[in-house]
């Protein structure tokens, strides 16, 4: 379907364009190796240079992803998470369309608010997860971890960051992600808490953020659009080649250097082909965040948040991203590099105790790794004695990893104080689970004493 006239572009094309090379930028920046969804969304990222009206490729590297992310949710990384919801919402749309003989299902300031509101919850939610002592901690906060990458992208060394700068920085991650998104949710200053975000990210490509990058150039301008109108659409697609062809260059190249010749990592720290992707692709993110910058965008005003069609998805991310605090799960839920600690006995957050809250036990049923062999190892790290892993985590990664190894393998564990030596872990009840724990989804969580940033 290729429109013609004066307008031929709506919003739509242009939040599908932004959404078709987020996934592109995804599978080329992950180390899945998925080739099939990477090839989808790479062509269809390149077929919309020359079709930029055409929807029919965007909307097959929608579902080539939704077929990927249904097969492995939750366990998919936060970013995913945003594009499997975001993925999940146009498949809905799709089907309502067709339906309905094309019946929009949202107006246009229905539009808005989901737009708006959804995406402070996610920034929301990122800060709120962070207030906790282990992010607070000057020593041992997941500040110094991130930071840490980009001294050392900027040429220099490990060392500790001075205090006032450590203080800095975490007073700066609460800005960004507890007060400036609040500026989403009025028009007047909906522009300038979008462009602190772009800022925002623009400094996290040196800590290798390519790919949540990627999907902020989708949320964040949904925001701003006018779905009232379509002229802003009409001035950003045609402008919008070189954002695409940068991110395929960049994409391609990662995949292909960084993830099929095993060079993403060097040491357990990401490598300087990966960080030379990652410069490539920001050169594209620039670009398109200028160009939103720059375009005269008329921001439009919300409408009321009480509808059900606004409820609902404002409920779904409310639940979703307090997962941590009622022990449905602990990770890839935005609580990313928070230090956060959620379990009975042990919990650091400064506003929520969960001993009052958790109404699912799974986290708190855990075990410790005493010994393991080097091939076991290889999968849960070589750090494993450092962690209390729940049991549905630790049968998972057993079978997952077990599927991988033929030999025999022996491992001391210790649970509910007993000390349990397993010959034969394979042959074991350790490394079976039920059908509905693959939907839980937790990280093993550091012992008392080991200082370590977690996510």
């Amino acid at each position: 379907m290729y429109s013609i006239g004066p307008q031929p572009y709506t919003n739509r094309h242009l939040l599908l364009h932004l959404l078709t090379v987020s996934l592109m930028v995804h599978y080329g920046f992950t180390v899945d190796l998925l080739l099939w969804p990477m090839l989808t969304a790479t062509f269809a990222s390149i077929f919309l240079l020359f079709r930029p009206a055409n929807i029919f490729w965007p909307l097959m590297a929608v579902g080539t992803t939704l077929t990927d992310y249904i097969t492995n949710y939750p366990e998919l990384s936060n970013h995913a998470v945003i594009q499997f919801f975001i993925c999940l919402g146009v498949l809905f749309l799709v089907l309502h369309a067709l339906a309905t003989n094309n019946k929009a299902f949202l107006n246009a300031h229905q539009k808005t608010t989901i737009f708006r509101v959804s995406v402070f919850l996610i920034y929301f939610f990122s800060g709120f997860h962070k207030l906790n002592w282990g992010f607070l901690d000057a020593d041992q906060s997941c500040v110094h971890y991130l930071n840490g990458y980009v001294v050392r992208v900027l040429g220099g060394t490990d060392a500790i960051m001075p205090l006032p700068i450590t203080r800095f920085m975490q007073l700066a991650t609460f800005f960004l992600e507890l007060i400036v998104p609040f500026g989403l949710l009025f028009s007047r200053t909906c522009k300038w808490a979008v462009f602190a975000l772009f800022l925002f990210h623009g400094y996290l490509f040196m800590a290798g953020f390519a790919h949540f990058a990627s999907t902020s150039l989708f949320i964040l301008p949904g925001c701003l659009l006018n779905f009232n109108k379509n002229e802003d659409a009409n001035k950003i697609i045609p402008k919008l080649k070189p954002y695409i062809i940068i991110s395929a260059i960049a994409s391609v190249l990662c995949f292909v250097w960084c993830n099929v010749y095993d060079k993403k990592f060097t040491n357990n720290l990401l490598s300087p082909a990966f960080f030379i992707c990652c410069g490539i692709y920001m050169i594209a993110f620039i670009y398109a965040a200028r160009l939103f910058w720059k375009t005269d965008i008329a921001v439009s005003n919300m409408g009321a948040i009480r509808h059900y069609k606004i409820l609902l998805p404002t409920i779904f991310i409310f639940l979703w991203g307090m997962e941590p605090y009622y022990g449905l799960s602990n990770r890839a839920n935005m609580s990313m590099y928070s230090n956060m600690i959620t379990m009975v006995g042990r919990d650091n957050h400064l506003l929520i105790n969960t001993h009052y809250t958790k109404v699912i036990p799974f986290e708190e049923d855990y075990i410790e790794m005493l010994s393991a062999p080097p091939s076991l190892q290889k999968y849960f790290g070589s750090d494993y004695r450092y962690y209390y892993y729940p049991v549905i985590t630790f049968r998972k990664k057993a079978a997952e990893a077990l599927t991988r190894i033929k030999e025999p393998v022996t491992v001391k564990i210790r649970y509910k104080e007993n000390e349990i030596v397993i010959k034969d872990l394979k042959q074991s009840s350790w490394s079976q689970s039920k059908w509905y724990h693959r939907y839980f989804y937790y990280r093993p969580t550091p012992k008392p004493g080991y200082g370590v940033c977690v996510w």
